[in-house]
């Protein structure tokens, strides 16, 4: 049995998701690649100091059951808003992009992936879904209440089967993202855009400490848009 579908969220335009953040002008350095300040920058111990505690704390909040959770390294992940720098400056003063920690969850290697936004100098982290999805911020929000929706279905089933109750619905999270498979490989164009592509995910939403899958087929629809189907059957 198929799902909600859900239609067209465009996966590149992460500004749309921080209107608030309205990048400011400013006097970009054309004396070195901005990808290689920008290297210099995410290798700085001050910046990895930042987004490692921050993906520390976001694993913290999921309610796994592990306090302690325990950084292994980071790395860039995807750039969705070049970054722009100042002349003479070491930190960019305009940019987003997704960072990713790898976490040592207890035992359980995971990956948190960090939405970094600069504007006007100043930095925001805000986490993502952990794991290995591909879908952008905006199609990770657009999925999310209809992914939600269908584990909630399958934890009510499996309570009238005689599982443990979950009363605690404020307490769900998702702990993990696993990308299945590329149906049709993804393909962007220059400008970021998806102009082909085709996977599925397991999204794992964690209920009072008992984890349950919902399977997600994510379809590009050739425009720079995606189109996702979830799947409360699997």
């Amino acid at each position: 049995m198929r799902g909600p579908r859900g239609c067209c969220s465009r996966t590149w335009t992460v500004v749309a998701l921080v209107a608030a953040f309205a990048l400011a002008p400013a006097s970009v350095s054309r004396a070195q690649d901005p990808d290689a300040r920008l290297n210099r920058y995410l290798g700085s111990q001050e910046y990895a100091n930042t987004v490692v505690s921050r993906a520390l704390e976001a694993d913290r909040l999921r309610k796994t059951g592990c306090d302690q959770p325990k950084a292994l390294r980071h790395a860039l992940q995807n750039v969705l808003e070049p970054p722009r720098f100042a002349e003479d400056s070491t930190a960019p003063v305009a940019g987003v992009w997704i960072d990713r920690v790898d976490i040592d969850r207890c035992g359980t290697t995971i990956a948190e992936n960090m939405l970094v936004i600069v504007d006007r100098g100043t930095m925001s982290i805000a986490r993502l879904l952990p794991g290995t999805t591909k879908a952008g911020p905006l199609l990770q929000r657009d999925a999310m209440q209809p992914a939600l929706a269908a584990a909630t279905v399958k934890k009510d089933k499996a309570e009238r089967a005689g599982a443990k109750p979950c009363p605690d619905q404020e307490g769900v999270t998702v702990s993990n993202t696993s990308l299945l498979r590329e149906r049709i490989p993804i393909v962007n164009d220059a400008a970021g855009r998806m102009t082909a592509g085709a996977w599925d995910e397991t999204w794992m939403f964690l209920f009072c400490g008992r984890e349950i899958p919902v399977l997600i087929h994510f379809d590009g629809d050739g425009n720079g848009g995606t189109n996702f189907t979830v799947d409360p059957s699997e």
